[in-house]
């Protein structure tokens, strides 16, 4: 019997479900609700204990021996009973979050079994969660999608999901490096940079920001307050008016004005009128602080150069015209609240589907592969002499030669390129302090550590910036390296660039060198455009420029720094800045001249008397 995969959009107020359709292998929402896709993450638990969820749930809300639940998947990952009461037989009945969770799942597991897939298994699922979810909280949505029967379980952020479904289905408009997604549903609001690498759309978890309490439900409070002062002698029931205060949101989102038609204990209520400007002036405050929360983003991410083209809304609280027109006048980018804004997240969990079950076929098939190359270069190895306790030391000499037939041979048959040689350098280290580019590069792709530190605390990106190899550095920055990592004295690759460029002397111009100072401009160039900090200081609170003043430097090194925000005036911590530094270098200058006219005046007339 064939299985499927599903990917779940698990709101704190509406789960959506989506899969990829059979035939056109495009995403699609499974219709779960009453005439809509939707179903409400709600929970009741009636009288004798029986737990019931969505509509069903909701069709109780009003009966006073059920007890109403909602927004318990934020509650996941604590071990507190959300329900606790006492059976007829005298024993507790108690609810928990992972409890809820667990049951709600499995009966849309059973529903989509049933209803679209004619009883044949649903065994997979991609879940969304929010950005904040802790890993504790992580670890018990999982747990709770397992219990509900799905024996494979992946995670995905709610970003990640639209940012994918946003590419995928709108290629025209699509962002091409990164974009802010501004995730605003029921229950919370999510910010977070995602950026696109190829297929793949991944979140950036150093940028993100958002709030737990303020999702759509805030503005159906704010609503719901405002309604209800005003129309106070008809002593509305709250329970019961919230559907309706709900759809009169919804709808000022599409019409500037909506009529209310409700009844209270003191009977029906004449029509009230409510206009999308009054509903504007109750909710602004709040859109005015998450527009603020936003810039402060924004002003993070521009710093380390990840500037996005553009803002992604999704969540059904983005189709309030008000949050698009305050975003888009703060940030100044252009704001996306495109059809599918809504079925977003589901529709790209859907996709996260595919492309983890193309993932595991291409890792098993990989590692089939690689089991035949591993016996094929152990056979090669023992043919040489080379038996596996030798293939460490094997590894370091191939490396330090150079040899690269030889490296490729023997990290197939050993596999672990991290191991250190007893003056605690990796053969990365090594590469990379010895210019060999086609070396380092093979290393890297067999999985060795890029911000590994040796005994210095030096990683490879210091070493390569020591000897100024432009290949090297780049390289090791495109894999990821820290240009900002610090060494056990807290110098960065920037402070040895700086500190080598000043090791020139008339004897490389002599032995044919004299493109050294080019070389390492370039190299601080590259380092400097990567985001490396020019104004880092290290233990003694020496910045790079530092490092070029107390010696004898290349003058367009020096520029370079300075056009790139480093401070002459900035003091180490002996009180010495850049600028005292070239001064006080100068003197020795000219007192190492006067020493040498004195000898030579002396050594004359020593040989005149």
């Amino acid at each position: 019997m064939r299985t499927h995969q599903i990917g779940i959009d698990l709101g704190t107020t509406k789960t959506l479900v989506a899969h990829l359709h059979p035939e056109s292998g495009r995403p699609e929402t499974l219709r779960l609700g009453r005439g809509t896709d939707s179903v409400p993450t709600t929970a009741c638990v009636s009288p004798d204990g029986q737990l019931i969820f969505g509509y069903e749930a909701e069709d109780r809300i009003a009966d006073a021996s059920c007890s109403y639940l909602r927004g318990f998947k934020m509650q996941l990952g604590s071990d507190l009973p959300l329900y606790v009461s006492e059976g007829a037989d005298g024993r507790l009945l108690r609810v928990s979050s992972h409890d809820l969770v667990s049951e709600f799942l499995k009966q849309l597991r059973l529903q989509i079994q049933r209803t679209v897939y004619l009883n044949e298994e649903v065994t997979e699922a991609v879940i969304t969660r929010p950005v904040s979810f802790s890993p504790a909280r992580c670890r018990a949505l999982v747990e709770a999608a397992q219990a509900a029967g799905f024996s494979k379980v992946s995670l995905t952020t709610e970003p990640e999901a639209a940012g994918r479904a946003f590419c995928l289905l709108n290629a025209s408009s699509a962002f091409h490096g990164n974009a802010m997604v501004i995730d605003w549903g029921g229950g919370t609001l999510d910010f977070a940079l995602v950026s696109r690498r190829g297929d793949r759309v991944v979140s950036n978890n150093e940028f993100i920001d958002g709030n737990s309490d303020l999702g759509g439900e805030k503005f159906d409070e704010l609503l719901w307050l405002y309604v209800e002062s005003q129309l106070k002698e008809y002593e509305l029931d709250a329970v019961k008016m919230l559907p309706h205060i709900r759809r009169a949101k919804e709808q000022l989102s599409f019409y500037p004005a909506y009529t209310l038609r409700l009844h209270g204990r003191k009977g029906i209520c004449p029509p009230f009128e409510l206009t999308r400007e009054m509903f504007n002036r109750l909710i602004e405050p709040y859109v005015d602080g998450a527009a603020k929360q936003v810039l402060r983003l924004l002003s993070r991410i521009n710093d380390e150069r990840l500037n996005p083209e553009m803002l992604l809304l999704v969540g059904g609280s983005c189709a309030i015209p008000l949050i698009k027109e305050r975003m888009e006048e703060v940030t100044g980018l252009p704001a996306f609240d495109w059809q599918y804004s809504r079925e977003a997240v589901a529709l790209g969990a859907a996709v996260s589907c595919s492309q983890r079950a193309q993932v595991d076929e291409d890792k098993q098939l990989n590692a089939d592969a690689e089991q035949v190359k591993c016996a094929k270069a152990r056979a090669a190895l023992m043919r040489r002499g080379i038996a596996a306790d030798q293939y460490v030391n094997f590894l370091f000499e191939a490396t330090e030669n150079d040899k690269i037939g030889d490296l490729e041979l023997v990290i197939a048959a050993c596999g672990d390129v991290n191991v250190m040689n007893s003056a605690g350098a990796s053969p990365l280290h090594i590469a990379a302090a010895k210019d060999f580019n086609v070396c380092l590069k093979a290393l890297l792709g067999a999985g060795a550590n890029v911000d590994s530190g040796n005994a210095e605390g030096k990683t490879p990106l210091h070493l390569a910036a020591a000897v100024g190899s432009i290949g090297n550095i780049r390289t090791l920055i495109e894999s990821g390296a820290d240009v900002n990592a610090r060494d056990s004295h807290g110098r960065t690759a920037l402070h040895d660039a700086a500190r080598a460029s000043c090791s020139l002397s008339l004897k490389y111009i002599i032995c044919g060198h004299a493109d050294r100072e080019d070389r390492y401009a370039t190299a601080i160039a590259t380092l400097v455009n990567s985001g490396a900090d020019v104004r880092a200081r290290d233990e003694l609170g020496r910045t790079p420029l530092h490092e070029l003043a107390a010696r004898r430097h290349h003058r367009g090194i020096y520029k370079l720094l300075l056009h790139a925000g480093a401070d002459p005036k900035m003091a180490d911590y002996r009180g010495r800045t850049p600028r005292m530094l070239c001064s006080i270098r100068a003197l020795y200058r000219v007192a190492l001249i006067v020493l040498i006219l004195l000898f030579i005046v002396c050594a004359g007339v020593a040989a005149g008397s």
